[in-house]
């Protein structure tokens, strides 16, 4: 649980109150990232995700999952932030290195040479396409019935 008296948004910038001095003045948190991209900061002598914080500040209560709306692990500006299960996150997850066909859900059956299409919920089987292009319309299809992939989904 966060103690959401320590700490207040201003023009953006996440600020805590800083009781160290005579006079307790409020100062920006940091913004230096740790080596997963995310910023983490230090309330209440617990280590924190910025992100997470900000959210809560700004909106009054702790997410389960705060997803940053552009991607930029470093914009943790409030109107960048929202709130989403850990489901919906997955609908913005960018392309895996090891992806062949250059789309998500979309991978090649070695078996009968075509190309399968995959949706989400356990990759839910789509169909086979002769060429990678049709088996990733099929999967936008799909998508745009499902709803909910942002614009950096497989990006």
């Amino acid at each position: 649980m966060i103690d959401l008296s320590l700490l207040r948004i201003k023009d953006g910038v996440l600020q805590r109150i800083d009781k160290r001095r005579r006079e307790p003045t409020w100062r920006d948190c940091s913004n230096a990232p740790h080596k997963d991209g995310y910023v983490r900061i230090t309330v209440s002598g617990k280590a924190l995700l910025k992100h997470r914080v900000v959210f809560a500040v700004s909106n009054g209560y702790e997410a389960n999952t705060v997803d940053h709306i552009d991607g930029d692990k470093l914009n943790n500006h409030p109107s960048n932030l929202r709130d989403l299960t850990q489901w919906e996150q997955a609908y913005n997850r960018r392309i895996s290195s090891a992806n062949t066909s250059g789309w998500n859900g979309v991978s090649f059956h070695k078996a009968s040479g075509k190309w399968v299409a995959q949706g989400d919920r356990k990759n839910k089987y789509l169909g086979l396409a002769s060429c990678p292009t049709t088996a990733m319309l099929i999967v936008k299809q799909h998508q745009l019935q499902q709803g909910g992939y942002s614009e950096r989904h497989g990006k």
